[in-house]
């Protein structure tokens, strides 16, 4: 059983109210559960929220919903307890401001994530400006296409003026065995996830692998306001 989970909140401190923001006539939570809903590999597709105002949303659009804690520091939390809720071999988390993902690239990492505990879709930066912005994780992988790091500065390092073979960001697009959930419970909190935000660095920094699907990819996540009419310019 393969389930996809949009975690979503009204609280956004970059963006309040952002998943009911209106692009092109619907909602940033309405695109990205059209994409999820495209894709061939998943069996099921849920919101997860802790907002009223969602909530009563969703369900006048016949979209299902899963009520959380409004004590959740991150999505991965928010996810951790919706998991509770449903029956699923592979958990597919498709972060709430990913407007453009499609349903090809969700198939793309749930095949990802055949031969491993957990994978996480990436895609190429293709300008400095991108790099260096602080919205936009950057994520190094080794020779095998596992990733080491994850951070919002721009890394690998460019100083030498030598670009690597290609500077890659994290997609908000990631996939999970059960056991790996179930052991990220069970994990503290840890230095590198929260000077980050990153929650995906709480496996790394515990030895866990998280294989990088690299996906064509182009798109552009909301993060804050200004970044509606980037979206509707692209659509």
């Amino acid at each position: 059983m393969i389930v996809g989970i949009i975690p979503v909140r009204m609280a956004s401190t970059r963006f309040p109210g952002k998943p009911l923001a209106r692009i092109n006539g619907l909602t940033l939570v309405e695109w990205v559960y059209k994409a999820a809903k495209e894709s061939s590999q998943l069996n099921e597709v849920y919101i997860a929220t802790c907002d009223e105002e969602i909530k009563s949303f969703l369900e006048q659009n016949g979209i299902k919903v899963l009520m959380t804690s409004d004590k959740h520091r991150g999505c991965l939390e928010r996810i951790l307890e919706a998991s509770t809720m449903v029956t699923y071999d592979t958990l597919v988390m498709i972060q709430g401001d990913e407007p453009l993902i499609t349903g090809k690239n969700i198939d793309d990492v749930v095949i990802g994530i055949k031969n491993n505990i957990i994978a996480n879709a990436i895609g190429e930066i293709h300008t400095l400006e991108e790099f260096n912005n602080k919205n936009v994780v950057k994520v190094v992988i080794d020779e095998f296409g596992y990733i080491m790091y994850m951070s919002r500065e721009p890394i690998p390092s460019y100083w030498k003026n030598i670009k690597p073979k290609s500077w890659y960001k994290q997609i908000g697009l990631m996939a999970f065995k059960q056991d790996a959930l179930k052991y990220y419970e069970t994990l503290p909190s840890t230095d590198l996830e929260l000077t980050e935000s990153i929650d995906m660095n709480r496996f790394l920094e515990s030895g866990y692998h998280i294989k990088g699907v690299p996906i064509d990819y182009n798109g552009h996540a909301v993060d804050i306001p200004e970044d509606i009419s980037i979206v509707e310019g692209m659509l």
